[in-house]
């Protein structure tokens, strides 16, 4: 074995380590000083298994960048165009600065995605074309599709559904306006055409014109979304069609959202070719509030660990959120729409702070926010290198992805994510931009190899929207874990009934249905060397009869347990029947305990899969349609039926004519207060009560300038109010519009009841009527859907146990792995490209060196091979390389590729640094001929010969791209 990395001495940890490899038993003897004859850091351990097998086949397309358009972005792409210089080609404003394209060409994007996500709704199309003395927008549509033609990338435009002066939604000439841009591209300029376009972006959410802010674009439910979708599609699909267009996934909060948008094509009649031709999504952890800074007094250093380690963990949410939208892909469009693929379309950590401490207590002005950069430093590079791994798997089911972005016109501009900015006339690459390269073009694979691996593990707090993953921890008086599967019954009796024998309530049943299965199921320790991890759960795959390893008592009525085989194998199966009221509560019908080491952390593993599964829970709200207690006139204001505030400007009316559900409904003129809530139902909070709710229902508007809403709104024994939690909401003259939304009490202690709300938000003017109809409050479905349960207990029995669930199941879903422990401190992801073997590793611990043991024996390596490597790392996860007076002490430096020497066994012994990225290419010496000196760096980044070097001139400038080593450079 050959170590590929000895300990740098300004990192003064592990010196002096060796370790043998025996038959796939990896015994570790660790001795080690540093210069100050300090201890050795202790070493994290993984071992990474890579296989022969290809598991996707990579498009260059995965490897794109965002570009932004428009004055708020400085009208000069961030810094990567020069209005002012000679035209690089005919009918073009400018051409680009020479450094900020040699960085562009190095990174190789596969994809540029323009004009910028939601910020596209306020471009304006129009004033980037034509003569450049009479342009508003002087980076335009040439000018980008001039760059992707020179760089030889895939161009994806983004279309808004938004009027940009009124926010006027999906309006015939919104529509128009995005044909005639879409129109000019194909027919009139000399760089077009263009294949792949998107019909708008995070439509699920609220908006401000950046420059006009009294401009709302307002978020729009799934169903209006892609009503108006199809109308797009269907003109431009009419004049271009082979055009591919994109819709918005809605998968931000719930995959089921993404559900209704599918079944809203799919019921829609309309011919499926309107249908998306692909879905977007965006991802950005852990999502903070790019206005606040609340730091004062709080320990830096930990919060930083915190952070850091939120945003090394969302790649598992990443991986979560593919598999579940390409199953609803693939379960709702089925033949009728085969292989739609998925674009993200922006991604990146969302490490935004204001500029100064928001919270500051003292004296004078608050001083300048310690993390403002954090967005920018290498924590935030080996996030995205992390999300770009865990898209690669899915490469065959992906259209492509972008980072966002790639240049800021203003390096201090606050939230902004800009790869790279201009400094002095020459570009700062950030830790971004160098990641990015890394793994488009330097270490680039065409086909992922299965690559398996086992590590050490780390546990995270939920940070901002990332959640919280750990491993099962056992206390110190704790000895035994017991898993099982379990399905929780809901407590229907226990809820308060509406009338004399719940008579006002149409929809009170509760119900289970359909079959759960389960193979797979292990237990082993997570804070162990990796060859230690035995499992102690036994026939966890069931291909013994039940009664070896596992537990059995009696079936409730209404469910049924067996072991099912096929030619694949065996696996367990529950079954639960189809009555009208099955509700049956399953606990311990099935169920293996094993004793564990008090004190230890453990992680369990299990495949679940899903046929027909179903789960009914019943309606905790009175009269859900005005039809049961209530005449048209006055409200029936007793007990705990809907009720109008008595502050309401104009009364609403119970009426009887063209409603939802029923023979009535609620009609709401809007006057005067331009935000209140018109009528309300109170359900008083009961024990037994989930935090999980699911609220839905239907409004209608007429002529209104700012959406009514369902809100939820959780508030405590005083009535003051808690959280809200509301529906996307209806704007305009729209008919009835399905509401559905789900909430989590986030403090169910001081929560009393939940109110739930007919109200209209953010109106500018009075004007308009709504309706409501058919609004009814759920327990979460998921909260009683089967699940694998863990018991941490006290003794054998479990008599004194506290217990852990996973999430819960329904529908239908493919065979899907849970891993219920901490994430590990090494990703690994190995691939081909032609005749090499790339192979890219992350360390994701914050301080201590990774001994990894890679495994590429199932590769027959055959012959003389030469290594080469490259690292990303620093003495500072904070790390960042801005320049000049905003210089930090700790700088990034990056190379393409740094010649180590010859292969001389297929089992490599690697020391990863803390919190980097490490890329190992292994080629036959005999393919780079050229190159008579192998100890040369292999940094392939000579001039591409084309006529570039004509306009832009010059070299490559700033931030250290081809300094040797990298971290202490040893």
């Amino acid at each position: 074995m050959k170590r590929l990395f000895a300990t740098c001495p300004s990192r003064a940890a592990a010196a002096g380590l060796s370790f043998l490899l025996v038959f796939g038993l990896w015994i570790g003897v660790a001795a080690a000083q540093d210069d100050d004859d300090t201890a050795a850091e202790e070493l994290i351990q993984a071992l990474v298994f890579v296989s022969d097998q290809s598991v996707a086949t990579v498009d260059s397309n995965l490897f794109g960048i965002n570009l932004v358009a428009g004055d708020i972005y400085g009208d000069d792409a961030g810094g990567l165009w020069s209005p002012q210089s000679l035209a690089c080609g005919g009918g073009i404003v400018g051409c680009y600065q020479p450094f900020s394209y040699d960085l562009l060409r190095r990174i190789d994007p596969g994809l540029l995605r323009f004009p910028g996500g939601r910020l596209t709704r306020s471009y304006q199309w129009q004033g980037g074309i034509g003569p450049g003395a009479q342009r508003e927008t002087l980076f335009g549509t040439d000018e980008f599709l001039y760059l992707t033609n020179r760089l030889g990338a895939t161009p994806v435009i983004t279309l808004s559904m938004y009027n940009p002066e009124t926010g006027a939604f999906a309006t015939s000439e919104v529509i128009e306006a995005a044909m005639a841009w879409v129109r000019y591209v194909q027919n009139e300029s000399p760089y077009g055409p263009v294949l792949y376009w998107e019909v708008d972006s995070d439509t699920w959410e609220n908006s401000d014109h950046p420059s006009a802010p009294d401009v709302t674009f307002k978020r729009v439910a799934p169903e209006a979304y892609a009503a108006a979708f199809l109308e797009m599609s269907a003109a431009i699909k009419a004049e271009f069609p082979d055009i591919q267009i994109g819709a918005v996934s809605y998968e931000n909060e719930d995959v089921e959202d993404a559900g209704r948008l599918l079944a809203a094509f799919v019921d829609s009649g309309a011919d499926s070719a309107y249908w998306p031709d692909f879905l977007t999504v965006s991802f950005f952890r852990p999502n903070f509030n790019a206005d606040r800074c609340d730091l004062w007094d709080k320990d830096l250093d930990e919060e930083l660990r915190r952070t850091m380690e939120a945003a090394f963990a969302a790649g598992r949410e990443l991986d979560v959120r593919l598999n579940a939208l390409l199953n609803k892909v693939d379960q709702q469009l089925g033949d009728d729409k085969p292989g739609v693929p998925v674009l993200l379309a922006g991604y990146n950590t969302q490490l935004l702070f204001a500029e100064k401490y928001t919270n500051y207590t003292g004296a004078g002005d608050p001083p300048d926010c310690p993390f403002h950069d954090l967005a920018h430093s290498l924590g935030a590079a080996i996030f995205n290198a992390d999300v770009l791994m865990t898209t690669l798997k899915y490469s065959d089911q992906m259209l492509g992805a972008a980072m966002w972005n790639f240049m800021d016109y203003d390096s201090r501009e606050p939230g902004y994510y800009g790869s790279a900015y201009l400094f002095g006339g020459e570009v700062v690459q950030r830790p971004n931009a160098m990641v990015l390269r890394m793994l488009s073009r330097d270490f680039a694979v065409d086909q992922v190899l299965a690559t398996t691996t086992i590590a050490s593990t780390f546990d995270n707090e939920q940070v901002g929207r990332t959640p919280a993953y750990a491993s099962v921890s056992v206390a110190a008086d704790e000895r035994y874990i017991r898993v099982r599967v379990a399905r929780n019954r809901e407590p229907i009796e226990n809820t308060p009934v509406c009338g004399i024998g719940n008579v006002h309530n149409p929809d009170p049943t509760s119900y289970i249905r359909g079959r759960f299965f389960v193979d797979e199921v292990s237990l082993t320790r997570d804070d162990v060397p990796p060859e230690y991890a035995v499992d102690l759960l036994k026939n966890g795959d069931f291909e013994q009869d039940l009664s070896v390893g596992w537990n059995r008592t009696a079936d409730p009525a209404g469910a049924e347990t067996t072991r099912q085989c096929d030619e694949d194998g065996c696996h367990l199966q529950v079954r639960f029947d189809t009555g009208a009221n099955n509700n049956p509560d399953y606990q311990e019908q099935i169920s293996q305990t094993a004793a564990v080491q008090p004190g230890g952390r453990y992680r369990v593993q299990f495949d679940y899969a899903a046929q027909n599964l179903q789960v009914k829970t019943q309606n905790l709200l009175c009269d859900p349609s005005w039809d049961l207690t209530s005449t048209p006139g006055p409200f029936n204001n007793a007990g705990n039926y809907w009720v109008e505030f008595t502050t309401t400007p104009a009364p609403a009316r119970i009426i009887a004519q063209d409603c939802f559900d029923g023979a009535n409904c609620v009609r709401v003129p809007i006057v005067g207060d331009p935000e209140f809530f018109h009528i309300r139902q109170r359900y008083v909070l009961q024990s037994t009560d989930p935090d999980d709710f699911h609220v839905v229902g239907a409004v209608k508007t007429d002529d209104l300038d700012a959406p009514v809403t369902i809100e939820a709104q959780a508030r405590n024994a005083s009535d003051d109010l808690v959280q809200a939690a509301g529906s996307f909401g209806v704007f305009d003259t729209t008919d009835w519009s399905p509401q559905d939304f789900r909430f989590t009490l986030a403090n169910r202690a001081a929560t009393a009841f939940i109110n739930m709300h007919l109200r209209r938000k953010e109106g500018r003017k009075d004007n308009g009527v709504a309706y409501f109809d058919n609004v009814r409050m759920y327990r979460e479905e998921m909260v009683y859907a089967p699940k694998i349960a863990i018991d941490i207990c006290k003794d054998a029995l479990c008599t004194q146990r506290r217990t852990i669930q996973s999430e819960g199941v329904v529908g239908n879903q493919w065979w899907t792995n849970v891993n219920l422990g901490g994430t590990p401190l090494v990703k690994a992801l190995a691939g081909r490209a032609e005749d090499e073997i790339n192979v890219l590793l992350i360390n994701k611990d914050l301080d201590r060196f990774a001994q990894t043991i890679l495994d590429l024996s199932d590769l027959d390596l055959a012959g003389e091979r030469s290594i080469f490597v490259s690292r990303l790392t620093a003495d500072a996860v904070d790390a960042d390389n801005e320049v000049g007076a905003l210089a930090p002490e700790n700088q990034v430096p990056f190379d393409g590729g740094t010649y180590f020497g010859s292969l001389e066994s297929p089992v490599l012994d690697l020391l990863l640094p803390p919190h980097s990225v490490t890329a190992l290419k292994i080629i036959d010496p005999t393919l780079n001929e050229d190159d008579p000196d192998p100890n040369e760096d292999f940094d392939d980044d000579d001039d591409n010969g084309d006529d570039d070097t004509d306009t832009n001139g010059g070299g490559f400038g700033g931030g250290g791209d081809d300094d040797d080593g990298g971290g202490c450079g040893c």
